[in-house]
């Protein structure tokens, strides 16, 4: 039983600045992570304003060159099929970008989870040497403070003793 507890003594003591590392390491690469999502999303949030004005021009555009029609014998209704470009490309933009960062975040999610559950393998597995050392080191605590009140004693029988001894010469 000793050996075995100074096994597992040895083997956490070895083992938990390997372990604080890797978690460590869990931790930066999520942050990594985050960042890159927040970096992604801040370009995916530019494409989706540039589509909205795209769109609101191309609504814009469409009207104008409806209206204009009959003042310009129809030709400005190459102004409406411009705007109706506009606003298929300004769609496109959008349903793109929003798959785009769905798919992004998704994977990136995907990602951060595992470092989490590699983080909390890790965690279990520290957990679990320390609950199989606590009964061995509180037994060695307790011993410990048996012998230290058993030297204590055998201290102060000594100081008797010795007095006893000094008295009688």
């Amino acid at each position: 039983v000793q050996q075995k507890d100074q096994q597992l003594r040895e083997w956490f003591l070895k083992q938990f600045p390997q372990l604080s590392r890797k978690i460590q390491e869990s931790i930066e690469s999520i942050r990594v992570i985050a960042n890159e999502i927040e970096e992604f999303h801040r370009g995916c949030t530019i494409a989706n304003v540039v589509s909205g004005s795209t769109g609101t021009a191309s609504g814009v555009l469409s009207v104008i060159g409806f209206l204009l029609a009959p003042f310009t014998a129809g030709l400005s209704l190459g102004v409406t099929a411009v705007g109706v470009g506009l606003g298929m490309a300004s769609a496109t933009t959008a349903i793109g970008t929003s798959i785009a960062e769905n798919t992004y975040t998704k994977s990136a999610e995907l990602r951060a989870s595992r470092l989490t559950a590699t983080s909390r393998d890790l965690l279990e597995v520290l957990g679990d040497t320390l609950s199989e050392i606590t009964p061995s080191v509180l037994s060695f605590a307790l011993d410990f403070d048996e012998v230290r009140k058993m030297i204590a004693n055998d201290v102060r029988t000594l100081r008797r003793s010795k007095a006893t001894v000094g008295l009688a010469s």
